[in-house]
């Protein structure tokens, strides 16, 4: 999940929260965006059979479960007012608004535009994993576990009622709510075909709007009536910066689902870009793009011009440091004091019984600064030993789901301070209160123990 603020420009937008377990307030259809809220994308969840139906020979329950596609996939979240001194503790926060699986698929990357209220921009996601189906001779839907001729993207996967698909970014009307498709973005006119999109940033300096394209690798610059202007390719015109070989696009790699080459429950059959290639987290920082990469994982940026083009002088930034592993960095956030923020997620799993998101795996959200004059030689311009967030209470405290963002402090009455600007950090997480330890102090409104 990610999502993002609306914080001291006012908002957040955080990505991938588990949006499945929080269906019954379904929320307006008028935008309510309010100082300190937060935009959050999540898994829509599914329709199961009931439990004790008869089901048909040769099929599990899992066969006849699909994605309800009247749940949402993006919800706006009210955290200004927890009602007591905030510490960190759970509280109830109100969602006023959601985006349906209906209109817009299961989405993850997000960003706010600078309009008053501000549009919300979603991007398609493979990231829940890739569910295919097949009409039957009878007109129903069977679900495959592997391509096949006349083998469709299941309802909810992507907004194809939008003329959408694994391409899209969309946009949803600050005002009305109305979600309508902003963009489909495409390699030289042809689409892609699952691993669908990364990340979002809106550049507010030039008015224009970045996507990462996790099938080809390519970062896309948009202005805000969804025309592309243009592209970077970190595969070829980045990595050679550092003295790295070129790696090109392969349009080889393609995934078709009319083939049984094709596994749902295997993401290397989705056709990712390799990983010296694939781009994801991304964020606009004094006149540069910063942007992630899956092998290392690094993070890496390059200029922006006066118009808004890429300068062509990509520059590797550093190396994350792989405590748990090298995840990928699915979103950057900067403070105004130039400290990078960086969320991982966990690999995809591709679960057929939806029953897991992600791989077991510890994803870390680290803080690292600018070096400076008595930090000791080392490559690159920043520190090479992070500062870590605890995020949730099992395990190592390494449990977040990929979004990250920065947002206003609070009072001693426990409302909403405007004038504490990026006093809170916010990120999304799993298994968040899962130590039976201390379980039962974390309750809705309990304080800490």
């Amino acid at each position: 999940m990610r999502w993002r603020f609306v914080r001291c420009l006012p908002l957040v937008a955080l990505c991938t929260l588990s949006l499945g377990s929080v269906h019954a307030q379904q929320g307006s259809r008028v935008v309510q965006l309010e100082l300190g809220d937060a935009v959050v994308t999540g898994f829509s969840g599914v329709q199961a059979p009931a439990p004790g139906t008869r089901l048909p020979a040769g099929k599990s329950a899992a066969d006849l479960t699909f994605i309800d596609p009247d749940r949402p996939s993006a919800r706006v979240v009210t955290l200004s007012r927890p009602g007591f001194v905030w510490d960190g503790r759970m509280f109830a926060a109100p969602k006023p608004f959601s985006v349906f699986a209906k209109d817009v698929g299961q989405v993850f990357g997000i960003a706010l535009d600078d309009q008053t209220p501000p549009n919300i921009y979603l991007a398609a996601t493979s990231q829940f994993g890739l569910n295919v189906v097949r009409r039957s001779a009878g007109g129903a839907f069977d679900r495959l576990k592997k391509g096949a001729p006349g083998a469709g993207w299941m309802r909810g996967q992507f907004g194809l009622d939008l003329q959408g698909g694994p391409g899209a970014i969309y946009k949803i009307d600050g005002r009305t709510g109305a979600p309508t498709l902003f963009a489909n973005v495409t390699l030289d006119g042809s689409p892609n075909p699952g691993p669908a999109l990364g990340n979002l940033a809106f550049d507010a300096a030039r008015k224009q709007m970045f996507v990462s394209d996790l099938y080809t690798g390519m970062i896309h610059r948009f202005d805000l009536d969804g025309r592309e202007l243009d592209r970077f390719d970190h595969g070829v015109n980045g990595r050679p910066a550092q003295r790295l070989a070129p790696v090109p696009f392969n349009p080889a790699n393609r995934p078709n689902i009319g083939s049984d080459r094709f596994d749902a429950e295997k993401p290397e059959t989705w056709g990712f870009a390799v990983a010296p290639r694939q781009v994801w987290g991304l964020a606009v920082h004094q006149d540069r793009l910063y942007y992630s990469v899956a092998s290392g994982p690094q993070v890496w940026s390059v200029g922006l011009q006066r118009d808004g083009s890429f300068a062509g002088d990509a520059r590797w930034e550093l190396d994350v440091p792989a405590q748990a592993g090298p995840l990928p960095v699915s979103d950057i956030a900067f403070s105004q004091q130039g400290m990078m923020i960086l969320a991982q997620r966990a690999l995809v799993a591709g679960a057929y019984n939806y029953a897991m998101l992600t791989r077991p795996a510890e994803p870390q959200v680290l803080r690292v600064s600018l070096k400076g004059p008595n930090d000791p030689p080392s490559p690159g311009r920043w520190k090479l030993v992070p500062e870590e967030y605890a995020v949730g209470l099992a395990g190592n405290h390494r449990n977040t789901n990929g979004g990250v963002a920065l947002g206003y402090g609070y009072g001693p009455d426990g409302a909403l301070s405007t004038a504490a600007c990026e006093s809170s950090l916010w990120t999304t997480g799993q298994n968040l209160r899962s130590d039976p330890a201390v379980r039962s102090a974390r309750q809705p409104g309990r304080s800490r123990a």
